[in-house]
């Protein structure tokens, strides 16, 4: 044990019995306390600790930082110290260090200690102040995290704007090699500079759809692609850079009458409508616009043909709510038709496509609607009049009922002489009946005549 005699003395803040002894030599520190961000200002009193123990505290009536103190223990080795700066009129920490110090009992062992406000949790640590980075409590003491517009780059400058509490960040394209240009992300990369003063000209690819690239910084950034959709559900929406060689701009909007009838909401005032491609686009919905609106109930809608009178195609009514008569449509509408088979074709059936008859007797052509036989001629003693409707054969009485006379295909009532011949008288009695004779008759009795 190292020993030595000495009387009654103070170093540092350690004072000692007046009393002449022999004692062991402490071991010592000497602490340099800073108070780099002022915060300890008005502090009259320091003390130092090991854990929760106050080793010493001294009122020194005001401090000024930096300072140093001697600190004693009785023996050599690592002590992990706390150090307060405190008002003892307020009663107040205003600053709080922490450090590792090695205790020596000879040389000059040194140690420093950074003043920080103390704390209990992040919250006490927050100043307004943008740029002095952000501050976390750690051990009793907000400790400063980096600060905001640090920068890893040698060819990037970062700027901290405390009013606009944000970084304003240029590059120095000359700290990059030959070649390469700052790109405040990553540092030098391979690739051409831009000079502002040009505009960006350096920077064009030719493009408007993907936007109007720019010199920013010294760098060519992409330009932000236009706007294209119009909100309007009836347009096909795009952009083109081949438009703009036509004179045209590159962004379209065009109406396709593929979506005529979709419903839509107008964009202008958030209204329902309809898609018009005729009108460009989605529309209020009305009868004549051309496209059919199932949703406002519209049947059919034919535009401008709209009419509710006859016509020789099919149209829709004024309303919208059906079609108007028309040549086909099975009803006769005597002021234009002159029949109606239900279709618009000539069928071979006597009612043209215009619905007018031609059913010409004697033609060869059975016109179904109107002949019941056509044999080609109007020679009415084959079986077919001249009205092309079927008949008895010239002479033969079979083929007309008892007490009809077969006369020129005709089946006549045998009643007179205009039936029966320029001979024939009628007989009394009842009506007499005609036998195979053309011409001639004779009463064989009151029922009989030939």
């Amino acid at each position: 044990m190292h020993c030595a005699c000495r009387r009654n003395s103070t170093v540092g803040f350690l004072a000692f019995a007046a009393v002449t002894s022999c004692v062991s030599e402490p071991a010592f520190v000497v602490l340099t306390v800073s108070d780099p961000d002022a915060i300890a200002t008005h502090a009259n009193n320091l003390a130092v600790g090991e854990s929760l123990a106050e080793l010493t505290a001294n009122s020194l009536g005001s401090l000024e930082f930096p300072t140093s103190i001697t600190v004693t223990a009785p023996r050599v080795g690592d002590k992990r110290l706390w150090v307060e700066a405190r008002n003892t009129i307020t009663g107040q920490v205003l600053g709080r260090g922490e450090t590792l110090a090695h205790f020596q009992r000879n040389g000059t062992p040194t140690a420093t200690v950074l003043l920080a406000a103390p704390c209990d949790s992040d919250a006490d640590c927050q100043d307004a102040v943008y740029c002095d980075g952000g501050w976390r409590c750690q051990a009793q003491q907000c400790v400063r995290t980096d600060a905001p517009c640090a920068s890893n780059f040698d060819c990037v400058q970062s700027t901290c704007l405390e009013e606009a509490k944000s970084c304003y960040i240029t590059v120095d394209h000359s700290r990059c090699a030959t070649g390469s240009y700052c790109d405040p992300s990553v540092g030098c990369v391979t690739g051409p500079a831009c000079t502002p003063e040009n505009l960006g000209s350096e920077c064009q690819d030719g493009s408007v759809c993907n936007g109007v690239e720019q010199c920013l910084n010294y760098h060519c950034v992409a330009g932000t692609p236009p706007t294209v959709n119009d909100a309007d559900a009836c347009t096909l929406d795009g952009c083109d850079d081949n438009r703009v060689a036509l004179g045209e701009a590159a962004v379209f909007h065009i109406a396709l009458a593929s979506f005529d009838g979709r419903a839509c909401t107008q964009p202008e005032n958030g209204e329902p409508g309809v898609c018009v491609a005729a009108k460009q686009g989605c529309v209020p919905s009305e009868c004549g616009d051309g496209v059919v609106f199932a949703d406002a109930g519209e049947l059919c809608d034919d535009g401008p043909a709209n009419h509710d009178a006859w016509q020789p195609t099919p149209h829709c009514n004024s309303t919208c709510s059906g079609l108007s008569p028309y040549c086909g449509d099975g009803q006769v509408d005597a002021a234009f038709e002159s029949c109606d088979d239900g279709d618009a074709r000539d069928t071979a059936n006597g009612c043209s496509g215009n619905c007018t008859r031609n059913d010409q007797c004697g033609d060869s052509q059975v016109q179904n609607l109107f002949e019941a036989c056509d044999d080609g001629d109007l020679n009415e003693c084959n079986g077919c009049l001249a009205t092309c409707q079927p008949g008895c054969i010239c002479g033969a009485p079979a083929a007309c009922s008892t007490g009809l006379w077969c006369s020129d295909g005709h089946c006549l009532a045998c009643n007179s002489e205009a039936r029966c011949g320029p001979s024939c008288t009628a007989c009394s009695g009842a009506t007499p009946t005609c036998a195979n004779e053309t011409q001639g008759c004779v009463c064989v009795n009151d029922a009989t005549m030939r």
